[in-house]
């Protein structure tokens, strides 16, 4: 409170979300705040439920904007479009009595979600699966100018990340998923689509008694699956300093044989 205290209005931009916010949004509030923060380090950005600052940006649903403290500002953004689909949204800026604003809205979390991810994109940042670029700017940023609308061109948007070669995600843990799903999210694809076959553990069933064999979760030392080739240690490879253990794979294709399909079951289920 200090340092808030402490800095000039114009150097604090709060994020506005509804009392009545879901988890999702003030999610995507607090994943706003993180990429912002970053960008402009000379700023300070933080989430509130009421304005008390000269410089803010409101995140709302369409439904919102006849609540407060929506109902009372969104008159001042001038030609505001509001988003004509489900994971569509508009974002708008203005100055207005010597303060700066900005409108995110879309008809429901998912669109704002894209939003942020789409703003962010067009002030610099790149998105991908295993990774991500911030820039970082001298100069502040400025909220006003901002001027954005967008709608998917496809309802349905996967990523198919093949699951039997251990380049895709054959050889990941739950973080390293995590990792891969939030980075499809900020990519703005929405559904991920998981390739298994016939004899993959992750799933099971039983027929008149008679359970489907199952194979291996493959890694580097055992399952030969759909090319996979095998060695006794990867650290004797060329390249194979990046390794820290003789075996490259998931933990799940890691653990006894009789295991395999309890791990790789529990793995897939929490993800």
């Amino acid at each position: 409170f200090i340092i808030l205290n402490g800095c000039e209005n114009s150097a604090r931009i709060e994020i506005i979300v509804s009392e009545n916010a879901c988890s999702t949004q003030r999610q995507v509030a607090a994943e706003l705040q993180h990429y912002l923060s970053k960008m402009y380090p000379d700023q300070i950005f933080s989430v509130a439920e009421s304005v008390t600052s000269d410089e803010f940006i409101l995140l709302a649903k369409v439904a919102e904007l006849k609540n407060e403290p929506f109902n009372t500002i969104e008159a001042k953004f001038e030609g505001f479009a509001l988003p004509a689909s489900g994971e569509g949204f508009s974002i708008k800026g203005t100055e207005k009595d010597s303060k700066k604003m900005a409108l995110i809205c879309g008809c429901d979390e998912r669109g704002l979600m894209y939003a942020v991810y789409d703003l962010l994109e067009k002030l610099g940042c790149r998105f991908y699966l295993s990774t991500e670029f911030i820039p970082k700017y001298d100069n502040n940023a400025d909220i006003s100018t901002w001027d954005v609308i967008n709608e998917p061109l496809a309802s349905k948007r996967i990523v198919f990340n093949w699951h039997n070669f251990l380049s895709g995600c054959s050889g990941w843990d739950f973080e390293e998923y995590k990792q891969g799903i939030d980075g499809a999210a900020k990519m703005k694809y929405n559904s991920i689509m998981l390739h298994a076959y016939g004899n993959n553990p992750m799933y099971n069933f039983s027929y008149n008694g008679a359970e489907k064999p199952h194979g291996y979760m493959a890694n580097t030392n055992r399952g030969r699956d759909w090319g996979t080739q095998h060695v006794n240690d990867v650290q004797n490879l060329i390249g194979g300093e990046i390794f820290d253990e003789a075996v490259f794979g998931s933990e799940a294709s890691k653990v006894p044989e009789q295991e395999v399909k309890k791990a790789a079951v529990g793995l897939m289920h929490d993800v």
